[in-house]
Parts: structure tokens; sequence; C-alpha cells
């Protein structure tokens, strides 16, 4: 079984998320300040995780390929 490329799933969340967020915003409905403030905490709350799953993941290669494992690290 062939790994996958790190990346992949976390741009396919995003990806998803992009979407529902344009369509979210596509539909007219009734806008008030506290469903944008919701909206924008939520967006704000969304961007964290996934810049921390990044690092995180970043670090979890990084450590590995430190550590001599052939999947983490570059070819040569």
């Amino acid at each position: 079984m062939e790994p996958k490329v790190p990346g992949v799933l976390q741009r396919g969340l995003c990806t998803a998320y992009s979407l529902a967020s344009a369509l979210y915003i596509a539909v007219p409905r009734p806008t008030t300040l506290s469903r944008s403030w919701i909206v924008f905490l939520l967006d704000q709350a969304r961007t964290s995780v996934a810049i921390t799953f990044g690092s995180v993941a970043c670090y979890i290669l990084l450590s590995l390929g430190n550590k001599g494992f052939e999947i983490a690290t570059f070819p040569r």
C-alpha cells in the first residue's frame, strides 16, 4: 500500500469548507450582527485547528525523518 501525501486530507477538508462557505454566502437570508460574529468566530476556530494540525503533522514527519524512517525522508 502506497503512503498518502501528508497534506492531501487537509487540503481536501479546506476545499470542502471553502465550497460550503461559498454556498452558505450565496444563499440570501437576513443577516444579523450576532450571526455574522458566529460565522467569523467559527471561521477563526477552523483556521486555528487547520494550522495546528498542519504544524503537528510537519513536526511528526520531521521527527520521523530525523530518526531515519525512510517513509518520512526525501528521496536522494
